[in-house]
């Protein structure tokens, strides 16, 4: 694997295969002209990254590898620093233990969902003000109604998911 500078691991597919997880951030740095980071790097890190183009800090909750590798790819890509957590519990005891611009999370994950880590974070004096965004498969009106109600900044669907929107939303929010 550490000389395929395009893949970043693998995951199992439903049906028990094997597949290969793109590193979507190497393949835009490639077409960029770009340095490529080297393929033994650690995607799920607990540790941000440093940027020269630091533009902010977030706390990526997400349970499935595959998906939070690719959005970590495009938060690193735009300039962010990134610390993941995977799943609400890790992230809740994540944000309490050091400062992030913005926290992008799932609802659905093990242990806490993102609904419930949206709640302790508006329920918390010094993270009240921090801004959440739900990133999740969840599109009907109950659910993006609950996401608001509980006090998410942003809701987007995955199924319409664009990055650069995003990318715009976090930048309006920090």
């Amino acid at each position: 694997m550490k000389r395929l500078r395009h893949f970043s691991g693998c995951t199992v597919l439903p049906d028990g295969r094997i597949a290969l997880v793109m590193n979507i951030a190497n393949v835009i740095r490639t077409a960029l002209g770009r340095r490529v980071v080297s393929a033994s790097t650690n995607w799920d890190s607990d540790q941000p990254k440093a940027s020269a183009a630091h533009k902010g800090t977030i706390l990526l909750a997400e349970d499935s590898p595959t998906t939070r590798s690719l959005l970590k790819g495009i938060l690193e890509t735009a300039g962010h620093r990134v610390t993941v957590a995977v799943d609400g519990q890790q992230a809740w005891e994540r944000v309490q233990q050091a400062e992030f611009d913005v926290v992008v999370t799932d609802v659905d994950m093990p242990r806490m969902d993102g609904f419930e880590l949206t709640e302790v974070i508006r329920q918390s004096e010094q993270l009240m003000h921090m801004p959440v965004i739900l990133v999740t498969a969840r599109g009907t009106d109950r659910d993006k109604e609950r996401g608001i109600t509980v006090g998410a900044n942003a809701y987007i669907t995955k199924d319409s998911f664009e990055q650069r929107r995003l990318l715009e939303t976090i930048q309006q929010l920090i």
